[in-house]
């Protein structure tokens, strides 16, 4: 009955990809980007999207590269040390080291300060979570960024080499944080954070999504979490997250990374699996990445002609803007397709998945934000005030 279910929600993927992709174009004119506004990387995630999916979100000066690491680079490049100790970075070094990467950036030294926080940020599933301001659970912060760092470290040092245990580590830890078991709401469904679909997303950037099990059942469930206006809720309390608004943006936005990223990921599973039954090492893993990555290039090149005309007002031709962001979301998929001879001839990429077992536990949220906090306050003083006022009275 599962495999029913998964089956006849990946007819329907393509339609959510177009409706999340529409939010997401309406959200990006009605907030047009400025540097002043990080907004929660937002953009950066949309810049991404653009240059590695064929969907337009009308980034004409930015870069064309396909790593997120220049494609945050790109939309702050303007920004001095300080400014992005201020505003992009405030509270994390790890991150502005990395990004600043200056002349007195030790790469050795980087790794080991990085290795040693990893390690001392071991995600632990309590049944409290204190949420920062826009809804992110400070161990989930923490997660995150760490893994940020790791994977521009590894673009920016490619020769450098990273320990495996590590790594090893790390991925765990990512899958612990996707795992959705522990959200459920009052009717019993599952419900998928955004925090939830971050780490799937940094698992597929760390090509380490095959450890992940069962994942087509997640992809169900992302599927089932979908609103009706095409976008993704946060899945936090929108009254503890001050945001929840751009929140759902946000989550939005990985969603459809992570979306577009399963339909490449089952037709590798479809084509290439079946055909391949002998073991490769990890650097013959390495190679038909590169090999894979360079293929997909050369295949996306291919749609340009179909891609939507910059210059055409969007009243006029919106069925057939809509009909060519249809083609792309398609192509992008059955690109894989166009030289099925070549890709069968590649061996197994796709890693065996490992046994996950995570204990059911509820969870809980409180904010400590300054106005709900000060807000608690006065309501509380009021209603002792009223009643010792009360007691007066009736003396």
């Amino acid at each position: 009955m599962e495999n029913i279910k998964l089956e006849n929600n990946n007819k329907n993927i393509d339609k959510k990809i177009i409706r999340a992709y529409e939010i997401l174009k309406k959200f990006n004119k009605s907030n047009k980007f400025k540097q002043k506004k990080i907004n929660n990387f937002i953009y950066v995630y949309l810049l991404y999207i653009q240059n590695n999916y064929n969907l337009d979100f009308h980034f004409k000066d930015r870069t064309k590269e396909k790593s997120l690491y220049k494609c945050l680079k790109s939309l702050y490049s303007d920004f001095s040390g300080k400014k992005v100790k201020s505003i992009l970075f405030p509270k994390d070094p790890l991150l502005l080291d990395i990004f600043v990467n200056g002349e007195k950036f030790k790469p050795e030294k980087y790794l080991q300060k990085l290795t040693d926080t990893i390690y001392a940020n071991n995600y632990i599933n309590l049944n409290v979570e204190i949420l920062d301001y826009l809804g992110n659970s400070n161990k989930d912060t923490k997660i995150i960024n760490n893994t940020l760092c790791l994977i521009f470290f590894k673009e920016l040092y490619p020769n450098i080499p990273i320990d495996k245990q590590l790594i090893n580590h790390l991925v765990k830890t990512l899958i612990t944080m996707a795992n959705i078991t522990n959200n459920i709401n009052k009717t019993g469904e599952n419900i998928v954070k955004y925090t939830n679909t971050h780490a799937i997303f940094l698992l597929i950037l760390l090509k380490k999504i095959s450890h992940f099990k069962d994942l087509d059942t997640w992809i169900y469930h992302l599927l089932d979490n979908q609103l009706n206006n095409g976008k993704w809720n946060n899945g936090f309390n929108s009254y503890f997250a001050s945001n929840p608004e751009l929140l759902d943006i946000v989550h939005t936005a990985l969603a459809t990374i992570v979306l577009l990223e399963y339909k490449t990921i089952t037709v590798h599973k479809q084509y290439i699996l079946p055909n391949d039954t002998d073991s490769e090492t990890e650097v013959e893993e390495n190679v038909k990445d590169n090999e894979i990555k360079n293929t997909k290039d050369k295949e996306i090149k291919n749609v340009k002609d179909k891609e939507i005309k910059e210059n055409v007002e969007e009243k006029n031709v919106k069925e057939n803007v809509k009909d060519k962001e249809t083609k792309n979301i398609e192509n992008f998929v059955n690109k894989e397709l166009i030289n099925k001879k070549e890709i069968m001839e590649k061996k197994q990429i796709i890693e065996k998945f490992d046994q996950i077992n995570t204990p059911n536990r509820g969870s809980y949220y409180f904010n400590f934000n300054v106005y709900n906090i000060t807000l608690l306050i006065l309501t509380i003083i009021l209603t002792f005030f009223l009643l010792q006022l009360n007691k007066k009275i009736k003396n």
